[in-house]
């Protein structure tokens, strides 16, 4: 059974959410407590838990089925590229 984005964002913003999160986060950090030069995939709006990862990380992909919706990411859509080459793309949801 999948949740549209504003579901789970309503979710996760309640108090129930809020601890479900941390449980999640902290059995994911007890598991991978660093991912240095790694690269890191999240799978089903996993941005929350990937968080911790994105400084060491050689890079970080969060994605999600199409059925839940997207939502926009802080800087218009794109990230760093770590490798020191600007500014990654966003990558349409169809590119997949």
């Amino acid at each position: 059974m999948r949740f549209d984005i504003d579901r789970l964002q309503t979710f996760y913003g309640s108090a129930l959410g809020r601890m479900a999160l941390e449980m999640v986060a902290k059995r994911v950090n007890a598991l991978w407590p660093a991912a240095d030069g790694l690269d890191v995939l999240g799978l089903g709006h996993a941005d929350a838990l990937l968080e911790p990862y994105r400084a060491g990380a050689r890079r970080v992909i969060s994605a999600a089925p199409d059925e839940q919706g997207g939502r926009a990411l802080a800087g218009g859509g794109q990230g760093p590229d770590r490798a020191g080459r600007g500014r990654a793309p966003a990558v349409s949801r169809r590119a997949f």
